[in-house]
């Protein structure tokens, strides 16, 4: 059997560790190996299952030890196109490398040393940086080896490592990654008592304010314009500050900056200059929807003591369509084993009563036991209450500290949020509870971007040109517009979080506008 063969690329799948990588080379194996020892390829007649999902009969496997590779024949020819091997593997000829399939991938281009992390099925980020030495897929890691580092990058729980081993003192203190992205802002996350400017505050800590210490300098992504639904909070990623550990297992976190699509990392260098080498270099990328810190929003020592909560929100431009549901990711303190209490969301119209006095159009009070675990996304449901293309909403959040009956000794509730440094913000005090409507509140210069989102149901179609009168399209309904369109005279209205794609003129408008953070692409 011939080793190597030249053919069209061609995506395959191999289960590699208990996972699917897929790879498209440019030269192509047809083999199935272990060692040096090489085998052939049989017809799989038995009814076996892949991953308990997909069948395998009439698909190929190695006839070597124990395969678990199905394959199938390259399409319109006789012969078995498969990539299969039992021990490392040497992907250096590999033209893309898939770590994890389907809407939110990873996958790698050995050659460009590229990560390609993807969100949604629609968006990505690329990662890249020059590395020596040919990839290779080790213990579940790309990896990259020459005389002074080694380069890895590997799938978490939750995200990727992109991590680097540096041999022996590097020549320069400063690692640099170039970015390429579909369209996200990248929010630095400041020490928290320079946010807040409070002295008396840490960098971590400050006025019932958390953020973790390798959030501190760390990157919160979010989509320019994809909100709510099935895009949350428009959060897709979490760029955490790299953790550099030496062979004394010593740590510290180096500063890290992202500026015209170039991430750097600086290392202080008198550390690097007495560290135990190998030194680790650690940034990690999180798939994430929710902030990375959180905000205390209610406070309980019912009945012995003091109450109080705040009720927090952010503007959200609105659309055309009918709301289902508020959601809010919430954790509460270990304090008690179990907390209940009743939690209130709302939905108001931002300033329809005057500046400052949004009217209520929709609000849930829901009794919600609190174990005191991880944090964790709550529902509420709402009634389908119709909500509006360019009007502003303020989706806001609070609880009864006085509904809370405290055995031991307190309770607190938790918002997260990251800092996003445009979004409008409102943070509200009370010594009890405040679910007044109208909700009476100026905005906030904090620019806190908290961890909630609604789920509505769009109007209908609005991307078809209109026989007569307005054009009001929704931007949510990513519309792409292929045919030419007449207004007679009338207006053009692009409104919400979305894209518009325009293809084809339109014309004899008398007025267009475009508003709600939709982005407007002409080809």
């Amino acid at each position: 059997m011939d080793k190597f063969k030249w053919i069209t690329p061609v995506l395959l799948a191999v289960l590699i560790g208990g996972s699917w990588y897929y790879l498209t080379p440019t030269e192509k194996y047809d083999v199935c190996r272990s060692g040096n020892s090489y085998g052939s390829w049989e017809n799989v007649t038995e009814t076996v299952y892949v991953n308990d999902r997909l069948s395998a009969v009439g698909k190929y496997r190695c006839d070597l030890e124990d395969s678990e590779l199905w394959c199938g024949k390259l399409s319109g020819g006789k012969r078995t196109w498969c990539y299969y091997i039992l021990d490392e593997v040497d992907i250096s000829i590999l033209d893309k490398f898939e770590l994890k399939s389907g809407g939110d991938g990873i996958s790698i281009k050995p050659n460009y040393t590229e990560l390609i992390l993807n969100r949604w099925g629609e968006d990505y980020l690329k990662i890249r940086r020059d590395a020596a030495g040919k990839a290779a897929f080790k213990d579940g890691k790309v990896e990259w080896q020459d005389e002074n580092e080694i380069m890895r990058i590997y799938e978490t729980g939750n995200g990727v490592e992109f991590e680097i081993i540096l041999k022996e003192h590097p020549k320069a203190n400063v690692f640099e990654f170039e970015i390429e992205d579909s369209g996200f802002n990248f929010y630095y996350q400041p020490p928290l008592d320079e946010e807040m400017n409070n002295v008396s505050c840490n960098a971590t800590d400050c006025q019932g304010n958390h953020r973790p210490e390798n959030v501190v300098g760390s990157y919160a992504v979010y989509h320019k314009y994809k909100k709510n639904n099935e895009y949350m909070t428009g959060k897709a990623f979490h760029i955490f500050r790299p953790k550099i550990i030496d062979a004394n297992n010593d740590l510290i976190y180096a500063d890290m900056n992202i500026t015209e699509n170039v991430l750097t990392i600086t290392i202080d260098e008198k550390w690097l200059e007495n560290a135990k080498y190998p030194v680790m270099v650690d940034p990690t990328i999180g798939y994430t929807s929710k902030g990375a810190s959180f905000d205390e929003f209610m406070f309980s020592e019912n009945p012995y003591g003091t109450d109080y909560s705040y009720r927090l929100g952010n503007v959200y431009a609105g659309v055309e369509g009918t709301l289902d549901y508020f959601n809010a990711n919430i954790e509460s303190d270990d304090m008690e084993d179990d907390k209940t209490g009743t939690t209130y969301v709302f939905v108001n119209e931002k300033d329809s009563q005057g500046t400052g006095s949004h009217g209520q159009i929709a609000t849930n009070s829901t009794d919600i036991t609190y174990d005191g675990s991880a944090s964790a996304w709550y529902t509420f449901t709402l009634n389908s209450e119709e909500i509006s293309s360019g009007t502003d909403y303020v989706l806001s959040i609070t609880a009864d500290p006085n509904d809370f009956t405290i055995s031991m000794s307190y309770a607190s509730l938790y918002l997260w949020y990251d800092t996003d440094g445009s979004i409008v913000t409102y943070e509200v005090y009370d010594d009890e509870v405040n679910i007044d409507n109208p909700f009476e509140a100026s905005d906030s210069e904090n620019n806190i971007f908290y961890s909630i989102y609604v789920n509505y149901t769009a109007a209908g179609d609005t991307c078809s040109c209109p026989a007569s009168g307005n054009w009001d399209m929704d931007c949510g309904d990513g519309c792409i517009v292929t045919d030419a369109c007449d207004m007679m005279g009338n207006n053009v209205s692009m409104s919400g979080p979305g894209t518009v794609n325009i293809q084809a003129k339109i014309y004899n408008y008398t007025y267009w506008q475009v508003s709600g953070g939709c982005h407007v692409i002409e080809n």
